[in-house]
C-alpha cells in the first residue's frame, strides 16, 4: 500500500499537454521517467511519434528560463545526452536538483525544416536569455 501511494504521489510531477499542433509542454520528470523506466516504453514511443525530429526545446524552472536548445533527434534523446555528459551545464543542473527538476517544464516546438528550427532557436535564445549557456549542439 505504501508503494502504491508513493507511485501515485510521484506521478503528480508528470505533466503533459498539447498547446497546438506543433507545440507540447511536458514536465521534465515526465520526459525523464520515460528514459529510465522500461514500463514507460510504449508511452515513450507515442511521445516520440508526436514530437519526432527537428525540435526546439525550452527548459523552465517556474518563470526562469534555464535553457534553449534544438535537436534533430527527439527531446527525450537530447535530454538523455545532457544527463550523460560531464560538459553539459543543463545536465549538471538536473543532477544537482533532481527532486526539484521533476517539476521543471519543457516546451517543445516541432519544425518541418532545419532552417526554421535553427532560426527559432536563435530568436528564442535572444528573447528569453536562458541562464545556462549552450555548450554544444546535437
Amino acid at each position: 500500500m505504501g508503494t502504491r501511494n508513493s507511485v501515485r504521489d510521484s506521478r503528480k510531477h508528470y505533466q503533459e499537454r498539447q498547446i497546438d499542433e506543433r507545440t507540447w509542454e511536458f514536465s521534465l520528470g515526465h520526459l525523464l521517467q520515460r528514459t529510465t523506466n522500461p514500463l514507460w516504453r510504449q508511452e515513450s514511443q507515442r511521445i516520440r511519434r508526436l514530437i519526432w525530429r527537428r525540435t526546439v526545446y525550452v527548459v523552465r524552472d517556474g518563470e526562469t528560463v534555464l535553457y534553449v536548445g534544438s535537436t534533430r533527434y527527439t527531446p527525450i534523446e537530447r535530454l538523455t545526452v545532457h544527463l550523460n555528459s560531464n560538459d553539459s551545464a543543463l545536465g549538471q543542473r538536473i543532477k544537482q536538483d533532481q527532486i526539484a527538476a521533476r517539476d521543471w517544464m519543457v516546451t517543445v516546438i516541432k519544425f518541418d525544416s532545419i532552417e526554421d528550427m535553427l532560426a527559432t532557436e536563435a530568436r528564442l535564445t535572444a528573447e528569453l536569455h536562458p541562464i545556462l549557456r549552450k555548450e554544444y549542439t546535437g
